[in-house]
Formats: C-alpha cells, structure tokens, sequence
C-alpha cells in the first residue's frame, strides 16, 4: 500500500468513528422543543384524534410512540413508555404504526422509528426523542412538562 493510500484510509477510519459515535450518542436523547410545533394547531389535533392521541382533561402528558411493525427497538420503547405511563397518573402512552398513520408522520417531521414526540395537553410538541430513549431522560422531560416531580420519583 502506498503513503496516499495509507493516509487515505487513516482519515476515512478517524472520520467514520467519530461520525459513528456522534450518531450513537444522539440517539434515544430527549430534545426539549423551544419552537412553535411543526404542524398547524388544527391539523395537528385532527391527525393526532385519528391516531387515537388527541388531549385529553386529565392528561398532563402525552407519550406518542411512533413504531413499525418490524422495528425490535420499538418494543424495548413501548415497553418503557408503557411502565412510565402506568405510574405516572397524568402521563398516557400511545403507540401508533408509521404504515397506519401516514400523514402524522409526515406532520410531525418523523424520520425513524422509534420516535418519541412528547405532546402537551394542548396536543403541542414539548420534545421528543429519537431512538430508544432512557428512562431518567423521560421522566426529566415529564418533571418539566408538569412543572414538578413525577409521582414515581416521590414514592
């Protein structure tokens, strides 16, 4: 091999190890929205009753879980969605298929499965996360949204 192809192959291996990293590292993260949400209001509401996530009076905080049908790391994330939700009494989760809610999909910028969009109880976006996220991130995210502690961090 020669000196430029030595050089050549160094710096594709540098560069794909920190691209690498870099996308792991931002996967599963929860992003706090400082935005207006993407979609209109209008649309918004009427995408998410369709996906059975519109707001509802005792709910504080809405989980959407956008999964596929194929998708393993959507299960670790519904799984952990789902447990969250059974202890946080204003906090639901819901899962939707990406196959069966196209248009959501799109309204929300959803570009991988499992995404997480936390949605307030106006139907607005407050963050979301991308990947399997963790569960401290989550119930730092619902700590924010609800203005206080989750009801599993007191007990």
């Amino acid at each position: 091999m020669s000196l430029a192809g030595a050089i050549t192959l160094g710096v594709v291996l540098v560069v794909g190890v920190i691209g690498g990293a870099l996308w792991r590292r931002r996967q599963g993260q929860v992003r706090v929205r400082t935005q207006a949400p993407v979609p209109e209001p209008a649309i918004a509401r009427d995408l998410l009753a369709r996906a059975g996530a519109e707001p509802v009076a005792d709910v504080d905080l809405t989980l959407l879980q956008v999964s596929s049908t194929f998708c393993a790391p959507c299960r670790s994330t519904r799984t952990l969605l789902a447990h969250i939700s059974a202890d946080e009494p204003r906090v639901r989760h819901v899962d939707v298929d990406v196959a069966d809610h196209l248009e959501l999909v799109r309204a929300f910028n959803v570009l991988s499965t499992p995404t997480t969009v936390l949605l307030g109880p106006a139907g607005q976006e407050l963050g979301r996360a991308v990947g399997v996220p963790r569960k401290d991130q989550v119930m730092a995210a619902i700590s924010a949204a609800t203005g206080g502690s989750p009801a599993a961090a007191q007990r």
